[in-house]
């Protein structure tokens, strides 16, 4: 019986190999989107792996990740490199703003491009990336 647990048991590490855990050191203005998008991982996915129940992190807190190949997050930067902008037009508020960029939040945009309020002025152009 020991012995068909370790068949059993084998597959696991192929899908979580040891060298590819990560233990991430959660720095000042850190949020848990910017943290994914960094190594190609989804939110959840970092909140599961540490058991976490709400988005709230605290500086010199520690997250265990399990980011995509390495290869991913190299390829992700160099096509990242392309500063996305938008250009704030009368009337719009940072949720229209959030909106019309699926996966981006209305405080990465206040964090991209160090906004402390809500207003906005037309013309103004807004990173919608980390980059």
């Amino acid at each position: 019986a020991s012995a068909e647990m370790e068949k059993r048991e084998k597959p696991l590490p192929q899908l979580f190999e040891t060298d590819s855990e990560l233990t991430y050191q959660v720095k000042s203005g850190d949020y848990l989107g910017k943290i994914a998008k960094k190594y190609g991982i989804s939110v959840r996915k970092i909140k599961q792996w540490n058991g976490l129940k709400s988005d709230k992190l605290s500086v010199g807190q520690r997250l265990v990740l399990y980011p995509k190949k390495p290869d991913f997050t190299r390829d992700k930067a160099v096509a990242g490199s392309k500063t996305k902008t938008y250009t704030v037009k009368a009337g719009d508020t940072l949720q229209d703003i959030a909106k019309k960029f699926p996966g981006i939040s209305v405080q990465n945009i206040k964090d991209w491009n160090n906004i402390s309020g809500d207003n906005l002025k037309a013309g103004t152009k807004l990173k919608m990336c980390n980059c």
